[in-house]
């Protein structure tokens, strides 16, 4: 019986990498943002939202190899959550 174990690299230009990246990022401040707007309530403090998403909302976030975390909810819900308690 023959085995091979094949191997599939594929190669993106840091331009498709960075056009993905970009994306992704926009889908998870949606994700992120449609929470807080649909919990938010008039009169809510920031930090009885913040409490919300922390306990129920979502937490995306992306690795990246060479800068860290581009991208985290964690650090992204506090700036919007200020936003939108600031304009409620």
């Amino acid at each position: 019986m023959y085995s091979a174990n094949y191997n599939i690299i594929l190669l993106l230009s840091d331009q498709i990498l960075k056009s993905l990246k970009e994306k992704t990022i926009d889908i998870y401040m949606k994700i992120v943002n449609e929470f807080l707007n649909e919990n938010y309530r008039p009169g809510m403090t920031s930090g009885e939202l913040l409490s919300q998403y922390s306990l129920y909302g979502e937490d995306p976030f992306i690795i990246g190899v060479d800068e860290g975390v581009p991208f985290s909810a964690r650090e992204y819900a506090p700036v919007r959550v200020k936003e939108i308690c600031q304009s409620g």
